[in-house]
């Protein structure tokens, strides 16, 4: 039984976004974002994640969309017992070839382009997560808008050349919404195929619209028990 659990937020995201695992889990640690080497893979950002918190046996690692690739990633370097991959994915192709081809263009516009960009779009963007109150898209919005460009770049780039993690022997507990218009519910499981527990009607952030279910599957993470099936929405 694991005693120890971190959770990492995604891309766009801060510690905020894990509120309701936090509450539901006292003594979580949640990560935070460090400064960032443009040149720095995921892979690496995960060993320096779990040097941090000393990640190690008995801990579960868990992660909301790019957080679950970390959270997979932090697991495979740390020997943690366990991760827990939410609204994520075990490998890019789950991703949307025209989120591919955003961050190729990404790559070479300036900062204040890509700023103005998810400013002007920002409304469209938050409900595209599939948030289901207004407190949940002022959350979205004020993380969305405070989350500096640099990282956007980065963490589109470092998804990208994620080479992914469908070999891990290391339990890995996944959990997704069939609305998820990010990161694709069909494609999001080992081989492209859909995961193994599935929210009907969850969108991108089933943390926060659907936290029970979500912490009902980190909670078996914590004590070993094998994940449920597809629950309703």
């Amino acid at each position: 039984m694991a005693t120890k659990l971190l959770l990492i937020p995604g891309m766009g995201a801060d510690e905020r976004l894990m509120g309701p695992q936090a509450s539901a889990f006292p003594g979580a640690v949640v990560s935070a974002w460090p400064d960032l080497d443009p040149a720095e893979t995921l892979s690496g950002l995960a060993g320096r994640i779990a040097s941090r918190y000393g990640v190690g046996p008995g801990w579960v690692v868990a992660g909301v969309s790019m957080g679950g690739m970390l959270a997979q990633e932090v697991a495979r370097r740390s020997g943690a017992d366990a991760a827990v991959v939410i609204a994520s994915c075990r490998h890019p192709r789950a991703i949307p070839r025209a989120a591919r081809m955003l961050e190729q263009a990404g790559r070479v516009a300036p900062d204040s382009v890509i700023d103005s960009i998810r400013r002007f779009r920002n409304r469209w963007l938050i409900d595209l997560l599939g948030p289901r109150t207004d407190d949940q898209r002022r959350l979205l919005a004020a993380m969305s808008t405070e989350t500096p460009v640099p990282r956007l770049r980065w963490s589109a780039r470092a998804i990208f050349d994620w080479t992914g993690a469908e070999d891990l022997t290391l339990p890995v507990y996944q959990i997704h919404g069939t609305r998820d218009r990010v990161i694709l519910c069909r494609r999001a499981g080992v081989g492209g195929k859909p995961p193994p527990v599935i929210i009907e009607g969850g969108g991108h952030v089933i943390n926060l619209t659907h936290a029970g279910e979500v912490n009902a599957v980190i909670a078996r993470a914590m004590s070993g028990d094998p994940p449920p099936g597809t629950l309703a929405g």
